[in-house]
């Protein structure tokens, strides 16, 4: 309830930031009108095929439990999902999923749920890993304690994949979601291929999100380098895995301008780029959700249109 509630103000204190500043700097944003429709089809040609990633992801895990969803289900809910994340707080996306799972497919809430945080701590780890290599390359530039924050991370998560089935139930914290998890992951850790598709296709996510960052920058004609564009993505997949803020609103920006200016890349260069992501972005998925979620919707048990 705290999480919501802090969510909730954060995502406010953003949008009313973010909206003083548009109106002040309005004139800079024009630019955007001027980028190329080669580079725009090209931004949203890898911003599809990053989609499709998601959606691999999300069929890989409901592979596990032998679900066998058709493309226009697995690829549907990511969709439809994507567009409830960009108004709900954290965990709107996933809850849909799962009452989607349960309806239609008889899949425990419980289950789902437990195995999507599974899920989450493998992105964080795959991609807490990329940060904290490329850091290396631009160690003098950015301060220490990202590299110790990055660490932290990727500790955490290695030490919940590799023990958290060795700890017993006794010592778990009486959060029942926290003891679905550690069940859930006992079970999990032995579908060897699940755990290699997951990480495979996470890698291929963060190859996806790097190349549009380097190309959005690109469309301004301004260069930024292919380390700092991988460390941007990065670290915009652990904090949009995180989910603070319903769709990373503000916190990728930020990500951005900061990380562009250590390359002496100015925080109005860093705000085009990250405007013409997101509006990408967004322009996906108001345009391929609503159609998901009326064919989802007239489904019945087992998959049946109603």
């Amino acid at each position: 309830m705290i999480r919501k509630i802090i969510s909730g103000v954060l995502f406010i204190a953003v949008i009313i930031a973010g909206t003083f500043y548009f109106f002040k700097h309005r004139e800079d944003f024009q630019l955007i009108t001027n980028v190329s429709i080669y580079t725009v089809f090209l931004l949203t040609a890898i911003q599809f095929a990053s989609t499709i990633g998601y959606g691999f992801q999300f069929k890989i895990l409901t592979d596990h439990y032998k679900l066998e969803l058709k493309f226009s289900q697995w690829y549907g809910l990511i969709r439809t999902s994507a567009f409830s994340d960009l108004w709900l707080p954290a965990g709107g996306g996933t809850s849909l999923k799962a009452i989607y799972l349960k309806r239609i497919h008889n899949l425990q809430y419980s289950s789902f749920v437990a195995s999507a945080a599974i899920t989450n701590i493998i992105k964080l780890m795959v991609n807490s890993l990329f940060a904290l290599v490329l850091l290396f390359f631009v160690r003098a530039k950015v301060p220490v304690s990202l590299f110790w924050i990055v660490f932290c991370f990727l500790l955490s998560t290695v030490l919940v994949l590799f023990l958290a089935h060795k700890v017993s139930k006794d010592y778990l914290p009486s959060l029942r979601i926290v003891q679905n998890i550690g069940k859930e992951w006992s079970k999990f850790r032995k579908d060897h291929e699940t755990l290699i598709k997951l990480t495979g296709i996470n890698c291929l996510i963060f190859i996806s999100a790097g190349l549009q960052i380097y190309l959005a920058f690109s469309a301004f004609s301004v260069h930024i380098s292919l380390v700092t564009s991988g460390v941007i993505a990065a670290l915009s997949i652990i904090t949009r895995t995180i989910n603070l803020i319903p769709g990373n609103f503000g916190i990728r920006e930020l990500i951005i301008v900061t990380l562009s200016g250590l390359e002496g890349i100015t925080a109005n260069e860093g705000l085009h780029a990250a405007a013409l992501t997101r509006i990408i972005e967004i322009a996906l998925v108001l345009i391929l959700a609503p159609g998901f979620f009326y064919n989802l919707s007239k489904e019945g048990p087992s998959g049946n249109t109603g």
